[in-house]
């Protein structure tokens, strides 16, 4: 049985990403998202991380799943089953407000 969920992406304001999110937004016609199982995360056993991706360009860690819905994908990822992104949009941004990023994905 095939499953599908949306999520915002925790993490979007650490590390420079907010500029990795403009990046993706103005690659739109040319990019999409990955996830990236990290089991050896010291904060978080069943992290797993946002990766956003420009085809021709570079990608970029954009955040992680939250937490709540890792700990219900990461044992399906273990077990070797895929978890697609389906499609993602960039969300808020503009003058002093951040840049959020909602991905939709299915197992």
């Amino acid at each position: 049985m095939k499953t599908n969920k949306n999520f915002h992406v925790a993490g979007t304001t650490f590390r420079g990403r907010q500029g990795y999110i403009c990046y993706l937004n103005r690659n739109r016609a040319n990019a999409y998202c990955s996830l990236r199982r990290e089991a050896n995360n010291a904060a978080d056993a069943n992290a797993i991380a946002v990766i956003g991706h420009v085809r021709g360009g570079k990608h970029v860690m954009l955040g992680y799943v939250p937490r709540e819905l890792a700990a219900q994908l990461a044992p399906v990822m273990d077990a070797g089953r895929t978890v697609w992104c389906d499609g993602f949009k960039v969300v808020c941004g503009g003058p002093k407000r951040t840049y959020g990023v909602v991905v939709d994905i299915s197992l």
